[in-house]
């Protein structure tokens, strides 16, 4: 039975691309703390696997007299043999929950590795499933992101990514940016709410970033580092200011990223679901950027305070 399991267990480690010695040392610790608590051993026990038969040993932990420390606390144990006659149904209820955390954490470490460099980067996803608090995305096979939209007056802690009056349902495609990759390994002191079950990347629809970013698809010149887009200020869900310039004299940046019959902002306008779009120029002079941003009203004068330049 014993060489059965470890068979088993190392087809596992081959399949799922574990460490053979690591997922038993992992086993060794987690039976342990079982055992310890199951035999009411008051200086826990110690487990061992053989790595050939697969048998397993169990020992009480006994403190040594005069291997006390300065501050009190013992530093060698002696290993009494305490193994139970029947330890292959516990190993192998213990060897199942192992394996899952840890393929569990290689996953969310690997997704954690790819995306933890692409904050800020667009993402063009499907969803899956939409939930009250948050929505989830599927941006590949096996990777998947999540879209918050909590109520803040229930969860403070939390976020909102989600435009007012938007509603995803199953299958619909969206873009949005990456704001956070949650690290798996990473101590904080106050996890997120049900962290382990949801999905490490975060993504955003109320992000400025992801005007900057649907602009440089539509529009080459943007794309090319011709046109630059200086500022954005965006009430998600209702409109938003983009204020460009160009470093070509000879080209408008306003009608490079409107296009032929407003063709581009169009296409952006309709993938942020007829959020208004004003594309402006942009000055040096914060009293004519400022007149420009306001129009198609006419100002007639804007003053600026020089100390805040407000």
């Amino acid at each position: 039975m014993a060489s059965a399991m470890m068979e088993a267990l190392m087809a596992l480690c081959q399949e799922k691309h574990i460490d053979e010695l690591y997922l038993l040392d992992r086993l060794e610790q987690s039976l342990a703390q079982s055992y310890a608590s199951l035999m009411h051993l008051d200086w826990g026990a110690k487990v061992t696997i053989d790595r050939m038969t697969g048998k397993i040993y169990v020992y009480k932990l006994v403190p040594i007299d005069d291997s006390m420390d300065e501050e009190g606390n013992y530093t060698e144990f002696e290993e009494i043999d305490v193994t139970p006659k029947d330890t292959s149904r516990i190993a192998a209820q213990h060897a199942k929950a192992e394996i899952n955390a840890i393929v569990r954490n290689a996953a969310r470490e690997q997704i954690y590795e790819e995306f933890s460099q692409r904050i800020g980067d667009i993402i063009t996803g499907t969803v899956l499933q939409s939930t009250p608090d948050f929505t989830i995305v599927k941006i590949r096979e096996g990777v998947e992101a999540e879209l918050p939209h909590f109520d803040r007056k229930r969860h403070p802690e939390e976020r909102n990514e989600r435009p007012n009056g938007e509603r995803y349902t199953h299958n619909m495609r969206l873009k949005a940016v990456i704001i956070d990759v949650r690290d798996p390994n990473a101590q904080i002191s106050q996890p997120v709410r049900g962290e382990h079950s949801r999905p490490s990347i975060v993504i955003s629809r109320t992000h400025p970033e992801l005007i900057r970013r649907l602009f440089e698809l539509e529009v080459p010149e943007i794309y090319d580092g011709v046109v630059e887009i200086r500022s954005i200020a965006r009430e998600a869900g209702a409109r938003s200011k983009v204020a460009v310039s160009s470093l070509d004299d000879r080209l408008d940046p306003v009608g490079a990223c409107v296009g032929p019959k407003g063709s581009r902002v169009r296409t952006v306008v309709s993938e942020l679901r007829g959020e208004r779009v004003d594309v402006v120029l942009w000055s040096d002079d914060p009293a004519r950027c400022v007149a420009n941003a306001l129009s198609p009203a006419k100002v007639t004068r804007v003053v600026i305070d020089e100390e805040t330049n407000y």
